[in-house]
C-alpha cells in the first residue's frame, strides 16, 4: 500500500507532491465536472463522483477498524495507529499524545518525522492566541493554516490538531498533532476526515480503558488492592505450566496473619480492615515487580515467586516474615505476642508437587506446622518432610 490519503488508490489515478493530487483523493469540484463533460451528462458524474468519494472514505475507514479490532492492548494499539498513518497519510510531522494516568499529563507515545517540539512550540506563541483548549473546538478540530517561522527550533507550516474525544464521553484522552511544511496543507475534506479518524481512535482507545478498568474489577480485591483468589488461580495455573514447560522452578508463599481474630475481635472491623491493607502494601514493596500478591481469602494472602527454587523462597518468606514484625500496628500491644505478626508455608516446584492443588496442599501444610510451632515464623515444605 503506497503512501496518500486513502488506504487504496484506484486504477489510473497518481500520487504526487503532499498527501494525493486533487483527481486522487475525489477533489475535482463538481463545476470542474461540468465543464469537461456533454450537457445531460454532469449530474451523472457527479453522482459517480459522490460514490467514489465515499467508498474511497470507506476503505479508509475498514484498513483502520481491521487493525484496531485485532487488539485490545494499548501499547500494540499504539503502534497500529503509528504504523496507520506512516503508510497511508503524507505528513513531514506525526504525534500522538495520551495523557499519563500517573501524572494526568499530555505524553508524546508515538511519533514520526519532524520533532514534535518544533511544530507544538507553536501553540505557546503568543500569534497563536488564544491558546487551544482541545475540549473546545467546535469544528472537532484546531487548524493553524500557517506556522510562523519565528521561533529557533520551530518549524514552519500547517498543523492540525485532533482531541481524542469519545462523543460518548466528555473526557480527553489526548490527541493527534499532524504537521505539513506546506502553508495550508490541509484540504477542508482531508480536515473532516481525519476529524472522523480520530473520533474512531478515540472510542477505540475508550473501548481498551473500559476493559482493563473492568478486568481489573473482577481481578483486584477492593479492600486491599492486590490480585484476588480469582486471578490466583488462573495465573498460579499459567506459572506452573510456564515452569514445567521451560523447566525452570518456581515457589508459592502462604500467609495466614498470627491471631488477627483476636484482632478483630478487640478493636473492631474498621481497625482489621487497616491492618489487611497494611500488610498487602508491606508484602508488595518487599519482593519484585515478577512476583505476585493475592488475597486468598479473610487474612490469608498467597505470593506466586517465578523462577524462584525453595531455598530462595525461604530467605525471602523470612524476609517478609520480618518485615511485618517490625512494622508497627495500632493496638497489637493487646495480642497474645504482643505483636502482629505472620506465619508462611514454603512450597516450592517440583519437588513439592507438579500442578497447583499438590503445591498448594503442602504450602497449606507446611503454614499449619509453622502456627502449630508458634506462629511467627517460615516452614518450608521440604524441611517438614525431612
Amino acid at each position: 500500500m503506497g503512501p496518500g490519503l486513502y488506504s487504496a488508490v484506484p486504477h489510473g489515478f497518481q500520487i504526487h507532491g503532499n498527501g494525493l493530487s486533487k483527481k486522487a483523493a475525489g477533489l475535482t469540484s463538481e463545476n470542474e465536472i461540468e465543464s469537461f463533460t456533454p450537457s445531460g451528462s454532469g449530474e451523472i458524474l457527479r453522482m459517480v463522483y459522490r460514490l467514489k468519494r465515499r467508498v474511497r472514505n470507506l476503505e479508509w475507514f475498514l484498513t483502520l477498524a481491521i487493525d484496531l479490532n485485532r487488539t485490545i492492548d494499548r501499547s500494540e494499539s499504539i503502534n497500529l495507529i503509528h504504523r496507520f498513518f506512516k503508510v497511508n497519510l503524507e505528513t513531514d510531522g506525526f504525534s500522538l499524545w495520551l495523557i499519563a494516568p500517573a501524572t494526568r499529563k499530555f505524553e508524546a507515545v508515538s511519533a514520526y518525522g519532524v520533532p514534535a517540539k518544533e511544530y507544538l512550540s507553536h501553540l505557546q506563541a503568543s500569534k497563536l492566541q488564544p491558546p487551544f483548549k482541545l475540549g473546545q473546538c467546535p469544528e472537532g478540530f484546531h487548524y493553524f493554516p500557517e506556522l510562523p517561522v519565528q521561533a529557533e527550533r520551530a518549524a514552519g507550516g500547517s498543523l492540525l490538531i485532533l482531541p481524542l474525544m469519545p462523543e460518548s464521553s466528555g473526557s480527553v484522552l489526548g490527541f493527534l498533532a499532524l504537521f505539513r511544511q506546506k502553508k495550508d496543507g490541509f484540504i477542508t475534506r482531508e480536515k473532516v476526515l481525519l476529524r472522523e479518524t480520530s473520533q474512531f481512535i478515540a472510542l477505540h482507545l475508550r473501548k481498551i480503558t473500559l476493559f482493563h478498568t473492568t478486568r481489573e474489577l473482577a481481578f483486584v480485591d477492593s479492600l486491599t488492592q492486590v490480585f484476588n483468589r480469582r486471578y490466583f488461580d488462573q495465573r498460579f495455573a499459567k506459572e506452573i505450566g510456564r515452569a514445567q514447560r521451560y523447566q525452570r522452578a518456581m515457589s508459592v508463599l502462604m500467609i495466614d496473619i498470627d491471631y488477627f481474630k483476636n484482632y478483630n475481635d478487640l478493636f473492631g472491623h474498621l481497625a482489621g480492615d487497616e491492618a489487611l491493607r497494611q500488610v498487602a502494601d508491606l508484602l508488595e514493596k518487599n519482593l519484585r515487580k515478577a512476583d505476585v500478591v493475592c488475597r486468598y481469602g479473610g487474612e490469608e494472602f498467597v505470593v506466586i515467586l517465578p523462577e524462584i527454587s525453595a531455598e530462595a523462597a525461604g530467605k525471602v518468606a523470612e524476609k517478609l516474615r520480618q518485615a511485618i514484625a517490625a512494622a508497627s500496628f495500632g493496638g497489637e500491644e493487646e495480642l497474645p505476642d504482643k505483636q502482629l505478626t505472620i506465619s508462611i508455608g514454603v512450597a516450592a516446584f517440583p519437588e513439592n508437587g507438579k500442578n497447583a492443588e499438590e503445591m498448594l496442599r503442602r504450602a497449606d501444610q507446611a503454614l499449619y506446622k509453622a502456627k502449630q510451632s508458634g506462629r511467627n515464623q517460615v516452614m518450608v515444605s521440604a524441611q517438614q518432610d525431612s
